[in-house]
């Protein structure tokens, strides 16, 4: 196999994290995207900086060997002879991704590679490596394909905790979270699992997944919404609040219990978890917007999400996810260019939202607590 790793998208998830990964294990990195603009800008500095949020204020050098534009079918040559590729596009565009790699992989059966290959998602969506494989299988139109498919390509959810940022001063750097790890899913594999830095195969990823999402997104989603009802600009003027910041590792300490009780984790990795995300969350050294993090309040009041699957999980096991809640109801106020929560919540009422954006019924526990809690506002 080749030493290539094809990126399909090259933002900045893929320069910042994928790209840096794959270049620590001295792989040739190939971006391809959608965005023609970025491609070109990428050609044209043929090399792109990393800098790395720490002390000492590292600065990394990438030098991708080539940048594709996702219409340009030159990179189906490369995705012929991959041993692994990655995907970072945002999970609403995976559906587009997936005829684009469809066609990859029909090329490469006609080339006659019958090695695996191992495609890892690293999207902020719940179960994006089964929704690509999916969307993927349905582009597939006959028999031969399918069963190539099925047999030689192995799609890999990754967990995402590290934090990317544009720089302002230079289009094509980008800011990093000094962090190099990516747990991914043991399972999803097909063939021998590709030797990158950073790769963390888990077993019972589902589980580690669903922990991911109701600790630190859900210590993210209460630090983030009580920030922006405060008027805060960036999540580390959030966490300096301590009111927030009690707030936020009280609904870590909720989740936490409901977590242990469903599925056994140990306790002290439990806590390291939330410990972690605090930390980060933080941290005066990553400038991230709050603009950024409450993006899509909408989808991320969605009842498995890091509100209300936390705190469904909570009740079920007898916590009571008091400061869940209060992160819950912060989210029902958010207001944004994009969306104004607190004009849906003064036409329609929390108990409507709740009901249109939660999928919560009258009759559940938690729909009753919020609506009580909210009235005492």
């Amino acid at each position: 196999m080749g030493n290539k790793v094809i990126v399909f998208g090259a933002g900045k998830i893929g320069r910042g994290f994928i790209g840096h990964l794959c270049s620590k294990s001295n792989r040739d990195i190939v971006f391809v995207d959608k965005d023609e603009g970025l491609i070109s800008a990428l050609k044209k500095s043929k090399t792109y900086q990393i800098h790395i949020l720490n002390a000492k204020k590292d600065i990394v050098e990438i030098n991708p060997q080539h940048c594709y534009a996702i219409n340009d079918p030159s990179w189906l040559d490369v995705f012929a002879t991959a041993e692994v590729c990655f995907t970072a596009v945002f999970g609403n565009n995976l559906e587009d991704l997936a005829a684009s790699i469809a066609k990859g992989i029909v090329h490469r059966m006609e080339q006659g590679n019958d090695g695996s290959m191992n495609i890892i998602t690293c999207e902020n969506l719940s179960h994006a490596a089964a929704v690509l494989k999916q969307h993927v299988a349905n582009k597939m139109h006959n028999d031969a394909s399918r069963q190539y498919l099925e047999a030689k390509v192995g799609f890999v959810e990754g967990i995402m905790l590290k934090t990317c940022l544009s720089d302002p001063d230079h289009p094509v750097n980008v800011m990093v979270q000094d962090f190099n790890e990516l747990p991914c899913d043991l399972d999803g594999f097909k063939g021998k699992i590709p030797d990158i830095t950073g790769l963390k195969p888990l077993p019972e990823f589902r589980n580690q997944l669903v922990r991911k999402i109701y600790t630190y997104n859900c210590i993210n989603a209460v630090m983030t919404y009580m920030g922006a009802a405060k008027g805060y600009s960036y999540l580390s003027e959030a966490a300096a609040d301590p009111e927030i910041y009690q707030m936020a590792a009280t609904a870590g300490g909720e989740a936490s219990k409901a977590l242990l009780a469903e599925f056994g984790f140990d306790p002290a990795e439990q806590q390291a978890w939330v410990q972690s995300a605090l930390d980060k969350f933080a941290d005066p050294a990553i400038p991230d917007p709050i603009l950024r993090n409450a993006a899509d309040p909408v989808r991320k009041l969605r009842n498995d999400d890091r509100l209300i699957g936390p705190a469904n999980l909570a009740l079920k096991h007898h916590v009571v996810p008091r400061a869940i809640i209060a992160g819950v109801l912060a989210a029902l106020q958010y207001e944004d260019e994009e969306i104004s929560m607190k004009t849906t919540r003064a036409l329609h009422g929390v108990g409507w939202m709740l009901q249109q954006y939660c999928n919560l019924d009258t009759n559940d526990l938690l729909f009753q607590m919020i609506v009580l809690e909210s009235q005492r506002k």
